[in-house]
């Protein structure tokens, strides 16, 4: 980069990394011959101006004034507020229709310039390509706007000179030709700052997708753009059904979440099933339909706690719709770290009955609560987590409740395949192992019981009990058996090391 020393009026050059502050001053809005040379430059910079000030000159480079001095005559001007031009709010914090507003009456001799001067002023990178003409250098401005911002200001272009409820654009297509289309947008700034993460606004194949507040009136459906005129509350901006023949409207559901609400509970999502549905980069959850449209599929959201070796949590949700409203359901388990996500999806049916609506579970380490909660205006649920300190009545171990084999039809023709016998008197309950591989039988013998269910063979009888047993019960990792009686007590049993 070749830069002028305003001391000794001599070029210098710098690595574009290590480039000091300075002032572009080769530009000018009048006829190319008006351009500056440098010896113009040479002849007009009497100092060097420092960060975050400008100084202005007149035509015959006699000093006006300071930016902070001139910031009166400079926001009738332009029309960009005080506020930004000295520096007390930060310019990004102003809207794209704000910006675009402010360039609504510049002029440039080359028309790709007029989109090519606006990089800065939202720090944008593209190449600059003269040649390809001004709709289309400024289409690419917005298309690259659209991918580092949500901000539906950049559609509320197009207004009459007093916003209304009822102003529109009266210009076809979806994005606006020029910073001019913005010249009565000055005043639009977003609305619902809580609800911007989740609105999707981009381009794709030259269509449009954006999510959006739908209502009806009459018969034609309007979608609320997520701004409008500051101060102003009870005016809006919206696009109608009719911009074009293929505009499709749809209003999106599915849930938000937060990355660092989960940090706070030392959680961090590490999976959703369908892994279609989660669209990671926007920290939102959009559920998948079922083939004929008509439901809504559950979705599986796996949650990590980071000490190594403790259980998942997971969410499962569930939106359907009822009449004109969408009614969101979920609940919340465990699992094991080693259980395939798509295992677990492959049996939410009976995960869900199990579960039958619990929102807190515990992995030992963390008693877990998620909240969901409705965003204003939209179809859309933040997940929340919350710890609590009571530990829930119960948690559900999904990694055990899936079941080994899927249900055979009750209708099905039933074979005896084996006849234990051992017991000497009533046999009382039983129960499988949840590996299934062995089965513990009680009974009025005061005995239990361990059988090979394989081969039908008896592995061990425990003795102990002096009453009648009433109930056996393994434990989750079927490494413990608990077997009650009627002599009082309960026994647990283990296996033997050499057994």
């Amino acid at each position: 980069m070749r830069l002028i020393n305003v001391k000794t009026s001599k070029f210098e050059e710098f690595p574009e990394h290590r480039a000091p502050s300075y002032a572009i001053l080769s530009h000018t809005w009048g006829s190319d011959v008006e351009e500056l040379t440098f010896r113009d430059v040479e002849k007009g910079i009497t100092e060097k101006p420092g960060v975050g000030r400008l100084v202005f000159y007149g035509s015959k480079w006699h000093r006006l004034g300071a930016k902070a001095q001139l910031r009166t005559v400079i926001e009738e001007v332009t029309g960009i507020p005080k506020r930004f031009l000295t520096g007390g709010v930060n310019i990004e914090s102003a809207s794209v229709a704000q910006r675009m507003s402010w360039a609504a009456l510049r002029q440039t001799t080359r028309k790709e310039d007029l989109a090519y001067c606006l990089l800065g002023l939202f720090g944008i990178a593209m190449p600059m390509i003269y040649g390809e003409g001004g709709d289309r250098a400024f289409f690419r401005l917005q298309e690259q706007i659209m991918r580092s911002t949500r901000d539906h200001s950049i559609l509320a272009w197009g207004l009459g000179e007093s916003t209304s409820d009822s102003a529109q654009s009266q210009a076809g297509g979806f994005l606006a030709t020029s910073p001019f289309d913005f010249a009565y947008s000055g005043d639009i700034v977003p609305r619902d700052q809580r609800a911007a993460y989740l609105d999707l606004l981009e381009i794709s194949g030259g269509s449009l997708r954006v999510s959006l507040s739908l209502f009806t009136v009459s018969t034609e459906t309007i979608g609320l753009l997520n701004c409008g005129p500051e101060g102003n509350a009870q005016q809006l901006i919206y696009v109608k059904n009719d911009i074009g023949p293929d505009t499709r409207i749809s209003d999106q559901q599915g849930w938000a979440y937060d990355d660092g609400d989960f940090a706070d509970v030392n959680l961090e999502l590490v999976d959703v099933v369908p892994r279609s549905s989660w669209h990671e980069g926007r920290s939102i959850i959009i559920p998948t339909t079922e083939s004929d449209g008509s439901t809504v599929s559950p979705t599986l959201v796996r949650l990590r706690h980071e000490e190594e070796g403790s259980r998942d949590f997971i969410l499962i949700l569930e939106l359907k719709q009822q009449d004109t409203h969408v009614k969101v359901h979920h609940c919340v388990a465990i699992c094991s770290r080693d259980t395939p996500s798509e295992e677990l999806a492959g049996r939410l049916p009976y995960i869900i009955q199990a579960v039958a609506g619990r929102k807190i579970a515990s992995n030992g380490l963390l008693n877990l609560q998620l909240v969901l909660e409705p965003s204003a205006g939209q179809s859309m649920f933040t997940i929340r987590p919350e710890t609590v300190l009571h530990l829930p009545d119960v948690t559900v171990d999904a990694t055990i409740k899936l079941p080994l084999e899927e249900p055979v039809d009750a209708n099905a023709t039933w074979q005896l395949r084996r006849t234990l016998e051992g017991h000497k008197d009533w046999v009382g309950p039983v129960a499988f192992s949840h590996n299934s591989k062995l089965l513990a039988s009680g009974s009025n013998d005061s005995t239990v019981r361990l059988w090979n269910p394989a081969t039908g063979q008896l592995r061990r009888t425990l003795e102990g009990h002096i009453h009648y047993v009433r109930s056996v019960a393994f434990s989750y990792d079927s490494k413990l058996l608990a077997s009650g009686s009627d002599d009082s007590t309960v026994r647990l049993w283990e296996q033997a090391v050499n057994a």
